[in-house]
């Protein structure tokens, strides 16, 4: 990795940040930055002998401690990124956003209300099915 490359780096995360950090170490500025997060962080592999009865459980419990961002957390505890380099916006340049009012949820309201309404129509047209077909099997009978 060369700063000013026009080159694209793929390779596991924990490594390139560990290269994006050496580079700043170096040279005092950030020169590279990761593209986008991945769903999966970080891949945690135990070997274990073939049929084991732990198998489950570990595979679980590493499972959880991924979604619970233990992981992740303990990967910027003992690699921690130098704030320029962290890619997260600056706290200076954060957008007005506006407040939450009526006027805003409009849009959610409508779609609500449409989805409410096909449920009733669809509920109402099985509700006249049911009872015609009732009314069909009595007069056969």
């Amino acid at each position: 990795m060369t700063p000013g490359s026009r080159n694209v780096f793929f390779d596991v995360k924990s490594f390139v940040l560990d290269e994006i950090r050496k580079d700043y170490i170096k040279t005092g500025k950030c020169n590279f930055q990761i593209a986008k997060e991945s769903f999966l962080s970080t891949t945690a592999s135990f070997a274990l002998p073939k049929n084991s009865p732990y198998t489950q459980s570990i595979s679980q419990g590493l499972l959880e401690l991924m979604q619970i961002g233990l992981i992740d957390h303990w990967d910027s505890w003992f690699r921690p990124m130098p704030p320029q380099c962290d890619g997260k916006p600056k706290s200076g340049n954060k957008t007005k956003t506006s407040p939450l009012s009526l006027k805003n949820l409009t849009g959610a309201f409508l779609v609500l209300l449409v989805g409410l309404s096909l449920s009733i129509l669809v509920f109402l047209i099985e509700k006249i099915d049911s009872v015609s077909k009732c009314r069909r099997s009595r007069i056969g009978n």
